[in-house]
């Protein structure tokens, strides 16, 4: 919960110490499982669920911990059949853009437009060679490209079922609709904790 509202952000050590003298005098009454799902309830409301956390996604950096967060919520890798997002990571992946650079690039987007945490996740090697520089509209029509494509990869990877239908014009529609999905995979991986 702390990362994902960065509950220590400004002054640490004194949101740090309050927490601690909390749990403390709550262990005492034994009300520590009480007490920390208030504080869960308080803090990760719906509106953190639907609201602030897709616009704290509204970011460049895949340093950003909701985006390493959101990393954690991933299984297999997108368009892939038996490669995990994790071994993806560690071997031969790729952050992918989604909708890739190239293509923004040539369609008048800049670097701060096309550089969203939204529009990246982990694909292989070889899959974003395949992709190269192509509209998803025309990549995911490309059914060597796709062979292991399935909604579910689609859900895991909190990619926006209309995929197969954009070209840059809606670009901004999708960013939109991918930090939505982002948050709520986000969210399934909290509450399944």
């Amino acid at each position: 919960m702390t990362a994902l509202t960065k509950r220590y952000g400004s002054s640490p050590e004194t949101g740090f110490d309050k927490d601690l003298r909390l749990i403390a005098e709550n262990n005492e009454k034994n009300h520590l499982a009480e007490f920390f799902k208030e504080t869960i309830a308080q803090n990760l409301t719906e509106k953190f669920w639907t609201l602030t956390l897709p616009e704290n996604l509204f970011a460049q950096t895949t340093q950003l911990t909701n985006w390493r967060i959101f990393q954690m919520s991933q299984i297999h890798a997108w368009l892939e059949k038996d490669k995990f997002t994790a071994d993806t990571i560690k071997e031969q992946g790729n952050i992918h853009h989604i909708f890739p650079k190239a293509y923004l690039r040539k369609n008048g987007f800049k670097q701060s437009e096309y550089n969203q945490v939204a529009n990246y996740v982990w694909i292989t090697q070889p899959r974003n060679l395949q992709i190269g520089d192509r509209a998803p509209k025309d990549y995911m029509a490309d059914m060597e490209t796709t062979k292991y494509h399935s909604a579910e990869n689609d859900q895991a990877n909190a990619i926006p079922a209309d995929l197969n239908k954009f070209d840059f014009h809606q670009y901004n529609q999708f960013l939109i609709e991918r930090r939505n999905l982002m948050a709520q995979n986000i969210r399934s991986l909290f509450e399944s904790l």
